[in-house]
């Protein structure tokens, strides 16, 4: 007999469907099926979670190889997490800092004022999560855990979920070395700079230097005048020739001294190139002041120098000219005051002179004689006549001088004294005296062989040929190639050559 329910509808043991499973067996093969789907989910989320402690140890490798400081901070702005970079840039350990403010502990109170640099309203990391941007600064200033300023720059990228901030993360990286590279770039500039503006020499500010600072000054000047002077040492390139280089770099930074030393409060030394001096006095004293000035220092230059124990004399001249009135920019005061100088050497040097009108049309009339020279001796213009010089008592000649004579294609003869000075105070007399003499010692050794007894041939040199080192080694070739006995061979040096 079967077993049945009375009134709930629900088998009882022993009871068969109809293809004769008992409810006994059902629920065992659902409860079978159920544990075998478990243990899938039960591999499944052991799977997982492999996978996501491997995706979590990848990720943390990778943190910890990165070189830049990263940390991590929630909406509130607590730190969350820090890498090894951050943890020895910084100088903290994670565990110890986490869940405290990172603005207040490493960021605040280093950069601009206490407004702007210890609120988190005016922090750039703050600001980014507020605005949900992220943002990047190149120069800003972490404190690490001994108090020391770190420069860093970095980069804030804002954490989103669902719409919502929820923090940020921040990389850093130290910028110590690219800040020291460019202060040591800056501090290069800085050199390459005064170097640009100054002499190696002597340590003066350079013609760059002055130029500009009388462009700036005359564009400002309104009824204020300025003076300009420019003092060349004479002769300086003998005490080259004569001592060496050394000795003239020693003597050009003795002489600056000395300039320096007279320098009235306000006045500017420049060391223009050579042995070339400017002065520049803004505003201008009296015209009676700046030639006590001048005055004064010209002799203080004439006093002796003392180079290892021997005295060394030497003097200067000067030119003197005032802006705007003879120049109204840098380069034409110059000019101006070149031109004076030049007036000052031709009236016998150790002295100095003012700039007028009149200077400039001479020296406009010097750089054309000068130029027209080169060109005659270049296309041989020049001739070579011959004084006689004769015995008072016999009436024989005794001898004959040689002079340079030029004759100009429109202007006829040029007298001596307007071509010979200009050609002494250029390179253009080497090349003419040796031409000079060349020619008058060919002349006489071939008068002499046709008959004609000349006893002596009488030649000039200049100063400029008497300093030139081969001079004697230059004299004797040009007397073996003649034929020319070295008696008969007499040279002529002016008193200019002592002066």
């Amino acid at each position: 007999m079967d077993s049945r329910s009375e009134g709930n509808g629900i088998p009882v043991e022993g009871h068969a469907d109809g293809d004769g499973v008992t409810l006994e067996e059902q629920l065992r093969a659902a409860n079978q099926n159920l544990r075998l789907h478990q243990k899938e989910l039960e591999a499944q989320v052991a799977e997982r979670t492999r996978a996501l402690e491997q995706a979590d140890h990848y990720n943390r490798l990778l943190l910890d190889a990165i070189p830049e400081g990263i940390y991590g901070i929630d909406r509130e702005g607590h730190l969350t997490f820090l890498n090894p970079a951050a943890e020895r840039l910084l100088g903290y350990r994670a565990e110890e800092v986490q869940g405290q403010p990172a603005h207040e502990l490493f960021h605040s109170g280093l950069s601009g004022t206490e407004e702007e640099g210890n609120t988190r309203h005016h922090c750039p990391v703050h600001c980014s999560m507020a605005k949900g941007e992220a943002c990047q600064v190149t120069d800003d200033t972490f404190r690490a855990a001994d108090g020391t300023p770190l420069p860093v720059s970095y980069y804030c990228a804002p954490l989103h979920q669902e719409g919502e901030v929820t923090g940020a993360v921040v990389t850093f990286r130290d910028i110590r070395d690219q800040k020291a590279a460019e202060a040591e770039q800056n501090h290069l500039l800085e050199v390459l700079s005064a170097r640009a503006y100054h002499d190696d020499l002597t340590g003066l500010p350079n013609r760059r230097h002055l130029v500009e600072r009388l462009d700036s000054a005359l564009e400002g000047t309104g009824d204020e005048e300025l003076n300009l002077t420019l003092l060349d040492l004479d002769r300086f390139q003998e005490v080259n020739d004569s001592l060496g280089h050394a000795a003239g770099d020693w003597l050009l930074q003795q002489a600056a001294g000395r300039l320096h030393a007279l320098l009235p409060t306000g006045g500017a030394l420049a060391h223009l190139g050579g042995d070339l001096f400017g002065i520049l006095l803004h505003p201008a004293p009296e015209a009676g002041t700046v030639a006590n000035l001048v005055q004064g220092m010209l002799a203080t230059l004439h006093e002796p120098f003392t180079l290892d124990g021997e005295p060394v004399r030497v003097s200067a001249s000067a030119g003197i000219a005032r802006g705007p009135m003879d120049g109204t920019d840098g380069e034409t005061l110059l000019r101006s005051a070149d031109t004076a100088l030049h007036r000052a050497k031709d009236a016998g040097r150790g002295t100095w002179r003012a700039y007028t009108s009149e200077l400039t049309t001479a020296a406009r009339n010097h750089l054309k004689v000068a130029t027209e020279l080169r060109e005659a001796v270049a296309q041989g213009d020049l001739v070579v006549y011959y004084q006689p010089l004769v015995d008072a008592t016999t009436g024989d000649i005794i001898a004959a001088e040689a002079l340079a004579r030029w004759h100009h294609v429109d202007y006829g003869w040029v007298p001596p004294d307007q071509f010979i000075p200009v050609a002494e105070e250029t390179d253009l007399i080497l090349g003419l005296g040796e031409w000079v003499l060349t020619t008058s010692v060919a002349q006489v050794a071939n008068w002499r062989r046709q008959g004609l007894p000349l006893p002596r041939l009488s030649v000039n040199l200049s100063p400029r040929q008497l300093h030139q080192r081969d001079l004697a080694e230059t004299v004797g070739s040009i007397l073996t190639r003649s034929g020319l006995e070295p008696p008969a061979l007499e040279v002529d040096i002016t008193e200019n050559a002592f002066l």
